[in-house]
């Protein structure tokens, strides 16, 4: 009996990831031993733990995942626990105003807490999927909703089903983001099918493994100071980052990271470039690498620094503190606890390396 395309899907999914599983596991066990204290200006903070969004909400910085929503000072001391409602477990986005006001995306939906109150929307209020993963926020009254099931709008209080969702590659959107040109780029991770979908100037181009992209699971979408967009993508030991660059009127991919080039792990889980120009890519299994420039990179694991080395999301608040949100806590780094031109090392607190 012939499989369904489903099925088909779905067995050679399961194929790539024993093979993948039996990779990863013996990496992670080369890494068991215990990691030594974190070095001068390292923090990491436990609780809160899973992080999968990080937002700089004035006085205050903000942390999501799952279980729950955190509340930190500028020094990292917890402030608030996660609530007790259970429909904000699992926060994949959030979204500070200047209002004071904050967008919550959630396993059980969008939520929104302000001074009037909170307001929840779901399925019965016309999300096309509970289960948000992103949102994109718009200059005026217009935030964008990414749902595992399609995208929808929701402007002066009006939830609507956003007709572009129909020429996505696939309706589930795990990342959103709005380019400097005015483009939106689209990524899932729903390999093997998926990719990554970009709609400008009112046409539609896709990128997925046919057209050089390193693997059809998009993690992250980020532009740098450059106009360059970085695409991160990959599954457990396969993957890369894309460079695209705007050329005569579109964009085009220009190169490829791998481990071979120097990223810390084939899936590349989260990319940001700090306020110095310093890129830093995340991997899933294998920590950051942080790179200054002109050849200088370093690499952070839990064996010097970070809380895990799975760093799922960047913030750099107003004092260029970085937050790194990860798999198994918060990490917060000082601006001196890191050089930020080639070729300089860090000191310690008697003013030697």
């Amino acid at each position: 009996m012939k499989p369904t395309r489903a099925q088909a899907l779905f067995l050679a999914g399961a194929a790539s990831a024993v093979l993948a599983i039996v990779s990863i596991s013996i990496r992670m066990l080369q890494s068991q031993a215990v990691p030594p204290e974190p070095p001068l200006g390292f923090r990491i903070i436990r609780p809160p733990f899973e992080i999968s969004a990080l937002a700089d909400a004035g006085d205050v910085i903000l942390a999501g995942g799952r279980d729950g929503l955190f509340t930190l000072d500028r020094d990292g001391t917890l402030l608030e626990g996660a609530p007790e409602d259970l429909s904000f477990r699992y926060i994949r986005a959030l979204i500070a105003e200047k209002d004071g006001s904050l967008w919550i995306g959630h396993l059980h939906g969008l939520t929104h807490r302000s001074e009037s109150g909170t307001r929840h929307w779901t399925e019965a209020d016309g999300l096309p999927d509970p289960r948000v993963n992103a949102l994109l926020r718009e200059e005026g009254d217009r935030l964008w909703i990414g749902t595992w099931n399609g995208v929808c709008i929701l402007e002066d209080g009006d939830l609507r089903p956003w007709e572009g969702t129909e020429q996505l590659l696939t309706p589930m959107v795990k990342v959103m983001f709005r380019d400097s040109r005015g483009g939106l780029w689209f990524g899932s991770t729903i390999s093997p099918e998926g990719g990554l979908s970009l709609f400008h100037r009112g046409e539609w181009h896709r990128f997925t493994m046919k057209e050089g992209l390193p693997h059809n699971n998009v993690n992250a979408v980020f532009e740098d100071r450059e106009g360059v967009v970085w695409v991160g993508t990959g599954f457990m030991d396969r993957g890369g980052a894309a460079a695209f660059v705007f050329s005569d009127g579109s964009w085009r991919m220009e190169r490829v990271l791998t481990r071979e080039d120097g990223l810390a792990g084939e899936k590349v889980r989260s990319i940001f470039q700090d306020s110095n120009g310093v890129y830093y890519y995340g991997s899933e299994y294998d920590g950051v690498i942080r790179d200054v420039g002109d050849g200088d990179s370093m690499l952070l694991t839990e064996h010097n620094g970070l809380s895990s080395n799975e760093v799922k999301v960047f913030l750099e608040d107003g004092e260029s503190v970085l937050w790194l949100g990860t798999k198994y806590g918060l990490t917060r780094i000082a601006p001196e606890a890191m050089p930020s031109q080639p070729g300089v090392t860090a000191t310690t607190e008697d003013g030697q390396p």
